[in-house]
């Protein structure tokens, strides 16, 4: 059975980088967009508004399949 966490705020910085993965894998290799703030070598997307953004996110069985960022 799936144990969801919904919107639960990461609680450490390894967290925030699941985030990170989650959003390259969604955007750039799902959607195929194109996103200035990409780091193809930790496959990450990481941008200027993340040190002031709230990020939440949901888990299933400790895997990241959502999130929402809440930018200042």
């Amino acid at each position: 059975m799936s144990e969801f966490n919904y919107l639960s705020a990461p609680k450490s910085s390894r967290d925030r980088l699941d985030i990170y993965r989650f959003w390259y894998d969604v955007y750039h290799e799902e959607m195929k967009r194109k996103i200035t703030d990409l780091d193809h070598s930790k496959k990450i997307i990481y941008d200027y508004f993340e040190p002031e953004s709230d990020i939440f996110v949901i888990e299933s069985n400790n895997k990241v399949i959502g999130s929402v960022r809440l930018s200042k």
